[in-house]
């Protein structure tokens, strides 16, 4: 069963100033987990809530509701900068 995903204002602000080619490249990834849960590359953050999408040297952060099933998405961004 394919998972609802949706972007926060400012993670929706993050991926409009993305190159166009990465920023394909991130809604087809997120797309991709809303239909496999397990893909390998979601990790549970430390320290805090939520997990984190690896790409390359961008990461998606981001919450799950498992009763409404769906995915949150509040930040993109480099990996230098997405954790501060």
């Amino acid at each position: 069963m394919k998972w609802q995903w949706i972007l926060t204002p400012a993670a929706e602000k993050q991926l409009d100033r993305l190159d166009p080619d990465l920023r394909d490249r991130i809604i087809r990834r997120v797309d991709a987990i809303s239909e496999n849960m397990r893909d390998p590359g979601i990790r549970k953050l430390h320290g805090g809530e939520g997990y984190r999408l690896r790409l390359g040297d961008y990461r998606v952060i981001f919450q799950i509701d498992w009763g409404k099933q769906t995915i949150v998405v509040t930040k993109i961004g480099d990996r230098k900068d997405i954790y501060r």
